[in-house]
């Protein structure tokens, strides 16, 4: 569905203003009491109820000169020519039908010295197939696949992602993302066949700063995979920790669970014990990236909790 235009749009009008005023629209669904996000999308509440006004008195189109430009859609790189692109080393062939385990492909890079990354995006090779990527650096000195899965277990630093939706990773100034000589890229791909027999070669763009840092981008993951839901609960709690290993900005914020997730909330917890009200807290359901205010922070060898709430169904 197109609204790009008050043709398009107009059709739709009572349905747009159930959605908004529910707050289901445009979606944004952090807890509004924990916290603010630089990337927010939700609506004010004179914005809410301007557009619920619109609908209500008929929809009508406005002044044609107040119209602001249509939106341009740009083609190619988003985070402008790349200093690098690495490609996947293989074209996959992707079958019209069936489920496909994850695929992981590995990149060995040929750089000449460390670089910092200020800026990488992810185009899918064929984003009708594409489901997400997420690329995995495995760093010099680290133990060879013969020894480890190829698919990143958590030990690997992870560079940037891709999924529907997803922006690239544009890093402010006087921030980076180390990628050093020797790195491995794991390519994980998720791929969903779409009735048609399909192939791809996925690619990464990088941008490198000009100067080293002043500060160092890492991105970690608390997770826990090893539960059970018992059946027919349907507030079940499962918690995951991260030790903070110095002191830390934190910049965003990624949830990520299935159809059986509710919510998510992170707490700091500080070495002195406390934690709660007192403390940074985040709380939310479902989302996709939460950029965090520059104000949010950590102190060393605190540990971030993560507590999610999930229901069993049936």
């Amino acid at each position: 569905m197109s609204l790009l235009t008050y043709k398009e749009t107009r059709p739709w009008a009572a349905s747009i203003a159930e959605k908004v005023l529910d707050r289901s629209m445009p979606p944004w669904l952090a807890d509004p009491h924990y916290g603010k996000f630089e990337n927010a999308r939700a609506l004010a509440t004179d914005e809410i109820q301007t557009i619920a006004a619109w609908a209500r008195n008929g929809a009508p189109e406005g002044d044609l000169r107040d119209l602001p430009a249509a939106p341009k859609f740009s083609e190619g790189w988003h985070i402008g020519k790349p200093d690098l692109v690495i490609a996947k080393n293989e074209d996959y062939a992707v079958p019209a039908a069936g489920v496909i385990p994850y695929r992981n492909f590995r990149v060995e890079l040929t750089l000449d010295e460390d670089k910092w990354v200020s800026a990488a995006e992810i185009p899918p090779g064929n984003r009708a197939v594409v489901h997400h990527v997420i690329v995995y650096m495995r760093e010099p000195g680290q133990p060879s696949p013969t020894g480890r899965p190829v698919v990143a277990d958590g030990k690997d630093p992870l560079l940037v992602g891709f999924a529907p939706g997803e922006q690239p990773a544009v890093y402010p100034p006087n921030e980076a993302k180390l990628l050093k000589k020797g790195t491995t890229l794991i390519f994980q791909m998720h791929y969903t066949p779409n009735g048609k027999v399909a192939t791809d070669r996925t690619s990464i763009g990088l941008i490198f700063a000009k100067q080293p840092p002043v500060h160092k981008v890492i991105t970690w993951k608390s997770m826990n995979t090893q539960f059970v839901i018992p059946p027919g609960d349907a507030n079940h709690e499962v918690t995951s920790s991260w030790t903070v290993p110095e002191d830390i900005h934190i910049n965003l914020f990624t949830p990520h669970m299935h159809l059986r997730g509710k919510d998510f909330k992170y707490t700091v917890v500080y070495p002195d014990g406390r934690s709660g009200a007192e403390c940074p807290t985040v709380r939310l359901q479902l989302a996709a990236c939460l950029q965090a205010s520059r104000a949010a922070g950590g102190a060393q060898g605190q540990p971030a909790r993560v507590r999610r709430a999930l229901r069993q169904l049936g």
